[in-house]
């Protein structure tokens, strides 16, 4: 497919993919990653004692909080979308462990420089959600809920990332049960 006809995303990835001075990031993240004990990793993979990888399911999770927090937000439900956005954040937590358990084991280092694209988008929505959460608390609830719509748009544009990581480009989709 010629270059006119990609769609923005897939053509722009393409590009971030031959970024070599993303390794300044991946190198030391992977060092990090690899600390974890090994069968902690395969763990927190999920392939080994559920047979699928546990990052995709553990997403629905904070994504489908932070959706139902901008629901509640359009229903002046403003309490019932600060607790959704806390959940979400905390949702966060192990949904990122276990991408990074994901990420630690891709093979190819264009993979990995989309991952960490895909993870800095992540940390962008976490720390709008993050700020969204302080302006609730503050009563500033009008700030709150367009942080809350900040993050929703940089979480939403992660995870298109990390399908077209997965769906598109083939990143660890044939997992074997020993990854």
């Amino acid at each position: 497919m010629s270059e006119l006809r990609r769609a923005p995303l897939p053509a722009l990835l393409d590009r971030i993919e031959q970024v070599q001075a993303l390794d300044r990031m991946v190198e030391p993240v992977e060092q990090f990653v690899r600390r974890v004990p090994e069968g902690v990793r395969r763990g927190l993979h999920g392939v080994a004692w559920s047979g699928a990888p546990l990052h995709p399911a553990l997403v629905h999770v904070p994504l489908g909080s932070w959706v139902a927090a901008s629901v509640m937000d359009a229903a002046h439900r403003p309490d019932a979308a600060r607790s959704l956005t806390v959940l979400g954040v905390l949702a966060a937590v192990p949904t990122a462990v276990a991408g990074w358990s994901d990420w630690v084991e891709l093979r190819s280092y264009e993979h990995k420089r989309i991952g960490v694209v895909h993870a800095g988008a992540i940390a962008a929505g976490l720390v709008l959600y993050t700020g969204s959460i302080a302006a609730r608390c503050a009563g500033k609830v009008r700030l709150g809920q367009r942080l809350g719509l900040a993050g929703l748009a940089a979480v939403s544009v992660a995870g298109a990332i990390g399908g077209d990581l997965v769906f598109q480009r083939g990143a660890n989709v044939n997992c074997d049960k020993r990854a």
